[in-house]
């Protein structure tokens, strides 16, 4: 076609980034103030519950380790709770389901992962949330904050570990139900 190189790049680097522009929709607006400010308090609220939760628990024991009860993907649970409410993603079904669904396939691997050293460590990591999303997709049940709940349980830290199938209930569980309840 007679274009050179740096010309090919530039017409598809252009193409490329016309897609950032909603491909020709109107981007959505704003919220209102008062949206805005209800999304912050409650996402603030029903953090600092789980946390708070979690800090009290520190004190309770469970095979010589402390029970955990806040894992991180529980802070992009709440944004989307408050953020979206009216979501599919975000209905109680979903949540506990996906989070369920997440955290087997992640106590699974673990097996494969760490205790029979079938697939390397970071090979696992890309594996859990992939599987669990693709369960998650053909069951109905899509939350991707679930998808960070197995990538933190198989990240190995031994206050996760220590609990192995306790994890389910406590912290994925407890989470869930107080995330869903502040919602």
């Amino acid at each position: 076609q007679g274009r050179t190189l740096g010309q090919r790049v530039a017409r598809y680097l252009k193409h490329y980034c016309s897609k950032f522009k909603s491909q020709k929709q109107q981007p959505p607006g704003g919220h209102t103030w008062e949206f805005a400010a209800t999304t912050a308090i409650g996402t603030f609220l029903s953090v600092l519950l789980v946390t708070g939760v979690d800090k009290h628990m520190s004190t309770v024991y469970y095979r010589n380790d402390f029970i955990i009860v806040f894992i991180n993907s529980m802070a992009a649970v709440g944004a989307m709770i408050f953020s979206a409410p009216t979501s599919l993603l975000v209905q109680p079904r979903n949540i506990f389901g996906g989070h369920l669904i997440a955290i087997l396939i992640a106590l699974l691997l673990d097996y494969a992962v760490s205790v029979h050293h079938y697939i390397p460590m970071f090979v696992g990591q890309a594996i859990a949330p992939a599987l669990a999303i693709f369960v998650m997709a053909k069951l109905g049940l899509i939350h991707p904050p679930a998808c960070a709940c197995c990538v933190i349980y198989l990240d190995g830290y031994p206050e996760h570990k220590n609990l192995g199938w306790m994890f389910v209930v406590a912290p994925v569980l407890i989470d869930c139900f107080m995330m869903v309840v502040m919602g």
